[in-house]
């Protein structure tokens, strides 16, 4: 079974609402684990890299036939669990994790409140009254996170085309989250190891890049 393990790099404040906010404090805030660490979860992870693996797709040069939907076959179909990897909810190095979630005045140190007016996109001026607020992560957070293969493929093959995808998808994100007009969760995702977790055979991914797709 193959793991991918990566770090998740951001180079600008990122923002993933939790849907919630503090009623005259913050109008939309961030996501929290149970350490008070921003969270953004497996499931985030896993359709930000689908949607850039079907963008990928859609830029195949034409006459290039694909035996499968390459994005079903990792990801699964919409509204199915039929996915062939697993995706992890990605966590700080554990030592930082561990510091923030022993102090109460760090976890609040981390994170900004930005404030914003909301834009009549009509006239292209702000709307009276439309003062609101969002609470931010830090630019200089770095994320550890895995991919790990839950599915065998017999296919040798088919194997490698599906870790080629993941990271070609992996490489093509550029930004994260909410906010990206505003330059927001900028990001860059890089991989540490690929690894057959039942022999302990180590893939060197930049050789599956040059390779590219195999043929059948």
């Amino acid at each position: 079974m193959i793991e991918i393990k990566y770090k998740l790099k951001f180079k600008s404040d990122f923002h993933f609402g939790s849907g919630a906010g503090i009623p005259g404090v913050i109008d939309c805030g961030l996501k929290y684990n149970s350490n008070g660490v921003p969270e953004i979860s497996g499931r985030t992870i896993k359709g930000i890299l689908r949607d850039a693996v079907e963008n990928i797709v859609l830029l195949q040069p034409p006459g290039l036939s694909m035996v499968e939907k390459i994005e079903e076959k990792i990801f699964g179909k919409q509204g199915e669990d039929s996915t062939k990897f697993r995706f992890s909810t990605p966590v700080l190095e554990e030592q930082c994790e561990k510091r923030i979630s022993r102090s109460r005045n760090l976890q609040k140190s981390i994170t900004k409140i930005e404030f914003h007016n909301r834009i009549d996109r009509e006239n292209n001026i702000a709307e009276k009254g439309a003062l609101f607020s969002r609470e931010a992560g830090p630019k200089y957070f770095e994320y550890i996170g895995s991919i790990s293969q839950i599915k065998d493929c017999l296919d040798d093959k088919k194997l490698k085309r599906y870790i080629y995808y993941l990271i070609c998808g992996m490489r093509f994100v550029t930004h994260i989250g909410g906010n990206r007009r505003r330059g927001k969760g900028l990001v860059r995702f890089e991989i540490e190891e690929i690894k057959d977790k039942n022999n302990g055979k180590t893939f060197n991914f930049k050789e599956i890049i040059k390779k590219g797709i195999e043929k059948r």
